[in-house]
């Protein structure tokens, strides 16, 4: 909820956002209690693992328009982070759930890492991360313009 009422209040001050990334660590419990700690040595350091989740509309879950887009943006980053940066990002995770994504026709959950990482392993994942965002924003704008030559877009 606390959440929600972030990426409502940025996305009415600033409407030209169409990007959302809400940024969280993940908690990974076994059923014994046991934390898990999701770690890959990248460029000869330890980062935690990254996992983005994407929620769809289904049974209950209701009023959520743009699931099928988010859902289609996630694939897009999760490649680009394997192509990146193999075995950074844990399977994406796909469930009947909002997110707040219902907000955003381009919007993801991405868990940096798990409350088991060490601070220095999840700082590297968020460098590692920026990396890849940087250039999938940089060619999905592109892609963007490139197609708006050619294709009608309807608001």
């Amino acid at each position: 909820d606390r959440s929600r009422e972030t990426i409502q209040s940025y996305l009415k001050k600033h409407p030209s956002i169409k990007v959302v990334f809400d940024l969280h660590r993940d908690a990974i419990t076994e059923e014994d209690g046991d934390k898990i700690c999701p770690i890959i040595d990248i460029n000869d350091k330890t980062a935690g693992q990254i996992m983005l989740v994407c929620g769809c509309e289904s049974g209950p879950i209701t009023g959520y328009p743009n699931w099928q887009k988010n859902l289609r943006f996630s694939l897009q980053l999760q490649k680009a982070l394997e192509t990146t940066y193999p075995s950074l990002a844990r399977p994406l995770l796909f469930t009947e759930k909002k997110y707040n994504q219902d907000l955003c026709a381009q919007s993801v959950l991405i868990e940096v890492g798990s409350d088991s990482n060490t601070l220095s392993q999840v700082k590297h994942s968020a460098r590692l991360l920026s990396n890849v965002l940087i250039k999938f924003l940089k060619n999905s704008i592109k892609m963007f313009a490139f197609l708006r030559q050619y294709v009608i877009i309807y608001p």
